[in-house]
């Protein structure tokens, strides 16, 4: 059988093979093991990341409205996942007044213009169309 060595692409911002090759060898009893008591690692199966993070984003929105405060969150590039959550805001009628949700990322030209939301890749349009238009406007107040 042929060798291969694995390097990372020029592309890639971290190619510290040394600390690469480290993290390789941590052994699967020790990969939820971390020295810092506040930051908890956990592997779970890839059927269970939608549910996981579905229910983390919704359980975070009904407790911040039901305690009437502000909640601003910063999510990853948009995708149909955020639907389930719309349904769950929906079904048990969550105050959104106080909900501030921004895209991590948008696609931007060579030149830096920033994708406008009615370009259909854009992260702003897919927020929109899977979370914003999901969203019963009788719940979801907008006052800006």
């Amino acid at each position: 059988m042929p060798s291969f060595t694995y390097h990372p692409s020029k592309w890639v911002p971290f190619a510290d093979m040394a600390a690469i090759e480290r993290c390789r060898q941590i052994p699967r009893s020790a990969i939820e093991k971390h020295p810092n008591p506040d930051f908890k690692i956990q592997v779970v199966p890839d059927s269970d990341i939608e549910f996981i993070w579905v229910t983390d984003m919704f359980r975070r929105i009904k407790a911040a409205a039901d305690a009437g405060q502000r909640l601003v969150m910063i999510l990853p590039n948009p995708c149909p996942m955020y639907r389930h959550v719309a349904r769950l805001i929906n079904a048990c009628r969550v105050d959104c007044r106080n909900l501030h949700l921004f895209a991590m990322d948008e696609y931007a030209d060579e030149d830096g213009n920033v994708a406008p939301e009615t370009w259909d890749r854009s992260f702003t349009h897919a927020m929109k169309q899977y979370f914003y238009q999901q969203i019963d406007p009788g719940i979801f107040v907008d006052h800006y």
